[in-house]
């Protein structure tokens, strides 16, 4: 499944896992230490605004890492 990931391409892609583990652990603190109501729907957005980017950097990642692959290949 991942015979497309070597250690060239781990190394190019791992700068993306930088803002992923801030944006989780900024995640984390909030949903920890939240100093409002909780179930309100400004903690849903605040959850919503941390986690949508992580989703979207670990595809734009996955795009990327077969990118490089698959122009390494040729």
């Amino acid at each position: 499944m991942l015979e497309w990931v070597r250690r060239e391409t781990l190394l190019d892609t791992s700068i993306n896992a930088v803002p992923v583990v801030i944006l989780l652990v900024l995640d984390l603190l909030f949903l920890l230490v939240y100093p409002w109501e909780r179930g309100t729907l400004s903690e849903l957005f605040t959850h919503l605004l941390t986690l949508f980017p992580v989703v979207v950097l670990a595809f734009a990642t996955y795009q990327v890492a077969r990118a490089i692959e698959r122009d390494a290949a040729e």
